[in-house]
Order: structure tokens, then C-alpha cells, then sequence
């Protein structure tokens, strides 16, 4: 004859142990029944509800036998957290039971019990701090009836306080601060207010103050009750993301050790069996962490909040940064996460939820016929940041990779992009190497190289050319200088309008007879014939063939251009080599725009440009040449509009 097994309502069975919150208890206790292990063992099959002591109907019910097993789990329901989370693929183990069981655990589990008692301590100190405080701010304010912030300080009004602990304790206003929020926060939860925002802020909190453990605790409690909360989830992929980093360095370091040979096969020393140990536990501890960062990146970029408007195309319209919601005070943007996603996840992880990751990639890129380009501007990727996407995009399809690659193998051949620094290196990467070979062809792909060697030789025959016109601009720089400052400080030029309204002789009051202008007036000829000298060079600068072939293009060489006007002006001012110097007038003269954008025009004043053409036309036997004529008052205009645009800046 079978024994009757015994019913007890769950509830009941709490009560009668003793504890307080028996409700509350039991119905943690009734889920970690139900959801872990083989612990529904302890359940039994009731027809009908079970009535309660109190009158209440009761449909968890357990057998007698399982109070030591109840009582155990109330006593262990405080120190969850000093066992650490179940592995992944392991949601149903209830951790405290395997960790208890194993005698090997003890030194582990005795330095969490240590660190959970110093993290007690330091919350106990914070709380006792704030507690402090309490009476000591309302010593001081309430003193006074009224009290106005923008002139009263109360800084002395605390330091008037007696018995009070110096103002100089009161440095740590962030951290305590935030500590008063959390107490604030826990206060909702234990009075039953609390929702799956209230748990996020309070992971947020402690996440802002360092208590990243217990931040998790409370960003999984608020997942738990809304599976969409995508705030704890970027936050929590923030914390794996810095978590798998650390055991990645360590893992490296413990290969070091063992100059990375990986495990040793036959350790004999205590030295080498920890070391062993050291690498399973920190490979399960990099697998772990990898899966938790996967999974919460992939739902924090789905769930991310999102602008109360809509967008008129109808496309979520989240918002760039964490904070940017009236939900969350964690900095923190979604093209960062989405790096991070990049960086980490594999063809596994992506095959695993690879509708969830295609609607991420899509979100956040414009995918047509020629490959791909961010909707949102982030085109401040790095280069391997550049690396992850294609490579992320050859899962996603590889017609659009291979879209992409004939966009940007196509991009070399005009506009001068072909010395885009960094080209030859991304077309040289293994992988797009192998992808292009496969799909486009290996012959084109060895024309693409050819040509890409040829222009990473060119460019560096360009960047020389560049050092060497930089070098000799440096040295007329400063004489330019001085001469530009010679004439800045001589009367100021006076537009044809303002000189009609006033009698010529106004503007010309015998500065001739001044000594001090004339000596200055010998110095600036003695610069000009230096100047002179110092620039005989030029005539190599335009005839070298770099510049010929890309002077008016987008990487034409720097202040070749000015210095050819600055020497042009300077040799048809003394009547020297007339012919070329009127030839490279008309030409630099041409494009009006780029003349009043030129440096040796905007930079210059007025009356430096109109003393070098009135030199013109005293010296110069072509200085009637209609071409002459003609360039020199586009030069002018140029100068004058240049310093129109200059001044309306100030307006």
C-alpha cells in the first residue's frame, strides 16, 4: 500500500517557517521550483485549488517532505548573487545547488562571500553618509524662510552649521547623490511600485557609480518583465562588450605564458595545472561573455527608444544617443553599439537570428544595386571598422558586396580618389582579395592592383613634390609677411565711391615729405629686391610635370599657385621675362572665383596688390597690352571682393 504523499500550500509552508514577507517569498520560491533543475519533484498534483490558512485560494501546492529544501532556498534567496548567473544553455540550473555540491567551489565561493561583504560595507558607508547629511542640509536651510540660490551661498550656510563635519567631506556631491536615487529607487521596489523602468534606472545608477554586478542584476529583472526594454539591453551589451575585452587580455596572457602553445598536454607542476585551469575557465568565461554581448547587442539595436514623432517615410525613428530619451541617463549612441556589433559577431551568431541582424543592417544602411552607404552620416568608420561591415554584408548578400567592391574598385579611375590614403591596403586584405577574385575575376582584380601600385607610386612622387614647394614657400614666407604688414599699416584703400565724395588731394596729403614714410618706403624696395632673388626657383615649380598635370584639379600642390602669382607680379614689376610672366597672368587670372579664394589674394591687403600693379604699369613695356590691362583689374576686383567677404564676417 503506497504512502499518501501530503499537501501543504506553498504559502502555508513559508508562513509556518517563520518569515515575514511569506507571500512574497513563496512566490520566488515557487518559481525556482517550477523553472529550475528537477525541482517540480516537490509539486503535487492537485485536483482542486487548495485553500490556504488565511482563506485564500492556493494552486501551487508541495509536499510536506520539501520544508528543509523551502527553508534552504529562503535562507539562500539574499547571497543569489555571490553564486554567479547560470551558464549559457543553462537557464533551467539553479546555480547555489551546483556550486554547494562541489567541494572544488569552496575558495571561489568564499572570495564572493568576502567581496559581497566589502560591497555591503561600502553601501552601508554611502548610506550612512547620505543619512549624515540629512540633518546637517536642513540645519542649514531651514534657518532662513526664504532662501534665493542665485545670490545666498550655501556653502557658508553649511560651514555655519555647528558640529558639522568640514565642507571639504562634501567634495563626492556626484556619487552620493546618485547613491540617494538608488536608495529612492530600491524604496519603490520594496514597496511593491516598481515596473521594468524602475529596475532599469536602478541598474543605471549603479552601472554611473562602478557596481557593475548588481547593475546587471537589475538590468535582467527589467528585462525579465519587458522583453523590449532597450535601454538595459545596449547597456548591458555595454558592460559584456568591457568584460569580454578584459578576458580576452587575459586569455592572451595566460597563452603567453606557455609562449602560445595552448593547453600543456602532460602539466606536472601545480604551476602548470593552474595555468591549465586558468585557460578552460577563462575560454568558457570569453564564450559566455561573447553570447551575453551578442544577444543583448542584437536586442538593444532592435528595441533602442525611439523619438515620440514619426518620420513621414514610416521608418522607426530612433534616437542617436541613450540619453537623448527621457528614459535613460547612460551616454551612449547607437552607431557605437552597432560597432560593437561589427566587431563581434560571427557567420554563427548571424545565422542564428539572421532576420533580427538584416533588419539592424538595414536600419542603420542604403542598400541598392551599387552596394551600400550609411543612412545617418557615420562615414567616420575606421578601417576596420570598414572591414567588419563588408564583411558582415558578404551574410547579408553577396551581390552587394560585390556591388560595392565594383563601386569602389570603379571610384580609383576619376575625381582622384585613386589616392585616397588606404585603397591599396583595403583591395590587399585576404578577404577582399578572395571576394573579388571569385566574383569578378582574377584578371581584373590584377589590373586593379596594377593600377593601384601605380598610383601609390604616383602619389608619393606627389607628396615629394609637396615638400619640396613647401620648404620654398617657407623660406619667402616671412618676407611676404613683412611686406604684407608694411602695407597694412599704410593708409587703408578707399573705394572709388568714398573718393568721389571727398577731393582727391584728401586722400594724398604729402606723405612723400614724411621722413619716416620714405625710410620706409627704402625698406620695402630692399625687401622687394630680396624677394626677388629668393624666388628665382618658381620657374621649375610650374614647369615640373606633376603640376601641369594636376594643377586646377581637387590634389593640385599647394602654394605653387601663389607663389606663381606672388613671382609673376614681382619679375612684370621690374620688366623681367615679360612674355611668360603676361602668359601665367592671363592664365592664373582666368577663374575669378578661385583667384578671390587664393591665398596670395585673400591674404594679402589691397595695397600691397594695387603697389605691385602700379610697378606694372610704370615698369613693364607690355603694360598697355590689353591682356595686361584686362588681368591686372580681375586681379584687383578679386582683391577687393576678397576683403568685401573678409569684413561682412564681422557684420
Amino acid at each position: 500500500m503506497s504512502k499518501k504523499i501530503q499537501s501543504i500550500a506553498l504559502t502555508d509552508m513559508v508562513k509556518n517557517l517563520g518569515y515575514r514577507d511569506y507571500a512574497i517569498l513563496a512566490n520566488k520560491i515557487r518559481d525556482i521550483i517550477k523553472e529550475k533543475e528537477d525541482f517540480n519533484k516537490y509539486i503535487t498534483e492537485e485536483i482542486n485549488t487548495f485553500t490556504r490558512a488565511d482563506g485564500r485560494p492556493e494552486k501551487f501546492c508541495v509536499t510536506s517532505e520539501s520544508k528543509i529544501f523551502v527553508d534552504n532556498l529562503a535562507i539562500l534567496m539574499p547571497f543569489h548573487s555571490v553564486f554567479g548567473k547560470a551558464k549559457t544553455g543553462e537557464k533551467n540550473s539553479y546555480t547555489p545547488l551546483r556550486i554547494l555540491k562541489s567541494p572544488k567551489n569552496r575558495s571561489a565561493l568564499k572570495d564572493s562571500l568576502i567581496e559581497q561583504k566589502q560591497k555591503f560595507e561600502r553601501n552601508l558607508a554611502k548610506t550612512q553618509r547620505s543619512l549624515t547629511e540629512i540633518p546637517m542640509f536642513a540645519s542649514a536651510v531651514l534657518i532662513d524662510s526664504s532662501i534665493d540660490i542665485e545670490k545666498q551661498s550655501l556653502r557658508e550656510m553649511i560651514n555655519a552649521v555647528p558640529n558639522q563635519y568640514p565642507l571639504s567631506d562634501l567634495k563626492d556631491r556626484y556619487s552620493i547623490g546618485i547613491w540617494s536615487d538608488i536608495i529612492s529607487l530600491q524604496e519603490d521596489i520594496d514597496n511593491q511600485q516598481a515596473d521594468n523602468t524602475t529596475y532599469q534606472r536602478l541598474g543605471e545608477k549603479l552601472f554611473l557609480i562602478g557596481e557593475i554586478d548588481e547593475a546587471i542584476v537589475e538590468f535582467d529583472r527589467a528585462i525579465e518583465l519587458n522583453t523590449k526594454n532597450g535601454i538595459a539591453q545596449a547597456t548591458l551589451a555595454l558592460i559584456y562588450h568591457k568584460k569580454l575585452v578584459r578576458s580576452k587580455k587575459t586569455l592572451h596572457s595566460l597563452h603567453a605564458q606557455n609562449d602560445y602553445g595552448g593547453y600543456i598536454l602532460n602539466p606536472i607542476s601545480s604551476e602548470e595545472h593552474w595555468l591549465n585551469d586558468s585557460i578552460d575557465l577563462t575560454q568558457e568565461d570569453v564564450s559566455q561573455l561573447h553570447s551575453l554581448l551578442i544577444e543583448n547587442a542584437i536586442d538593444g539595436l532592435l528595441n533602442w527608444p525611439q523619438h515620440d514623432y514619426r518620420p513621414l517615410n514610416g521608418n522607426k525613428n530612433y534616437v542617436p544617443n541613450l540619453n537623448n530619451s527621457r528614459f535613460s541617463d547612460i551616454e551612449f549612441s547607437r552607431a557605437k553599439l552597432f560597432f560593437i556589433l561589427l566587431e563581434n559577431i560571427s557567420s554563427k551568431d548571424y545565422e542564428e537570428r539572421k532576420t533580427s541582424i538584416n533588419e539592424i543592417i538595414e536600419s542603420f544602411l542604403s542598400i541598392d544595386e551599387n552596394g551600400y552607404c550609411f543612412l545617418y552620416g557615420y562615414s567616420h568608420m575606421n578601417p576596420k571598422h570598414d572591414l567588419y561591415l563588408l564583411s558582415l554584408m558578404s551574410l547579408y548578400s553577396t551581390d552587394v558586396v560585390i556591388a560595392e567592391l565594383k563601386k569602389r574598385a570603379s571610384n580609383i579611375h576619376y575625381d582622384f580618389n585613386v589616392y585616397k590614403k588606404g585603397t591599396l591596403e583595403f583591395f590587399s586584405l585576404p578577404f577582399v582579395e578572395y571576394f573579388y577574385c571569385k566574383y569578378i575575376g582574377d584578371d581584373s582584380y590584377f589590373e586593379l592592383m596594377n593600377t593601384l601600385i601605380s598610383a601609390q607610386y604616383e602619389q608619393a612622387k606627389i607628396d615629394n613634390f609637396q615638400s619640396k614647394v613647401t620648404i620654398f614657400y617657407a623660406r619667402i614666407s616671412p618676407l611676404l609677411n613683412k611686406i604684407s604688414n608694411h602695407f597694412t599699416n599704410l593708409t587703408p584703400y578707399v573705394s572709388e565711391e568714398i573718393k568721389d565724395l571727398f577731393d582727391a588731394d584728401f586722400f594724398s596729403q604729402e606723405q612723400h615729405e614724411n621722413e619716416y614714410h620714405l625710410s620706409k618706403i627704402i625698406k620695402i624696395n630692399e625687401h622687394f629686391d630680396y624677394l626677388n632673388n629668393e624666388i628665382q626657383g618658381w620657374i621649375n615649380l610650374i614647369n615640373n610635370p606633376l603640376w601641369i598635370r594636376y594643377s586646377d584639379t581637387s590634389i593640385e600642390i599647394n602654394y605653387v599657385r601663389r607663389i606663381t602669382i606672388y613671382a609673376a607680379l614681382l619679375e612684370l614689376s621690374v620688366n623681367k621675362n615679360i612674355e611668360t610672366n603676361l602668359t601665367l597672368i592671363i592664365q592664373l587670372t582666368e577663374n575669378k572665383q578661385k583667384l578671390i579664394s587664393d591665398v596670395c589674394v585673400s591674404d594679402s591687403p589691397i595695397e600691397f596688390i594695387l603697389h605691385l600693379t602700379d610697378k606694372i604699369k610704370e615698369n613693364c613695356c607690355l603694360s598697355k597690352h590689353p591682356a595686361m590691362t584686362h588681368s591686372l583689374t580681375l586681379l584687383i576686383e578679386a582683391s577687393i571682393e576678397a576683403q568685401e567677404r573678409f569684413l561682412e564676417q564681422f557684420d
